[in-house]
């Protein structure tokens, strides 16, 4: 049985291959954006992040198999936009060996009941438009696109 937990900074050996894995495919994906590291992530990176971030793993034998970074966002007496609270998830990863095993769906459902518990509104996320796997996760867990974001390269 899946642990759900809020992560903590001795969880950086863990969450760093992972984080490791997401980058490399985004690297491999859109290599005139992002830099191609070894480490995606220094410790001391990752404790900033702890520090600014609700961040989360999914343990399944002991093992780190699954994390997320998250946020609230909160629009209140804008103009144009309703009130809300978002909860934001700003990285979202299952270990690519424990793919199609429910891990993922299993890791969302708990953040969905987090993002409720906390008053939010909706859960919001960004996804880059070559991870398909990712869009097809998503869709399947009832979110929709809402957005998009267009780019042309200037030099």
């Amino acid at each position: 049985m899946a642990l759900f937990r809020k992560a903590d900074l001795e969880d950086f050996d863990a969450i760093l291959p992972l984080k490791n894995e997401v980058h490399q495919k985004h690297v491999q994906a859109e290599p005139d954006f992002y830099r191609n590291l070894q480490n995606a992530i220094t410790k001391e990176e990752y404790a900033q992040e702890l520090q600014m971030h609700e961040v989360y793993v999914l343990e399944d034998n002991n093992k780190i198999i699954g994390y997320s970074f998250c946020y609230v966002m909160e629009i209140k007496d804008h103009p144009l936009i309703l009130n809300q609270k978002i909860f934001f998830i700003d990285d979202y990863c299952v270990a690519r060996r424990e793919k199609r095993k429910g891990y993922g769906r299993a890791m969302f459902e708990e953040l969905e009941k987090l993002a409720k518990a906390q008053g939010c509104t909706s859960i919001e996320l960004n996804v880059w438009d070559f991870n398909e796997e990712a869009k097809t996760f998503y869709k399947s867990m009832q979110m929709r696109r809402t957005r998009i974001r267009m780019q042309k390269a200037l030099g």
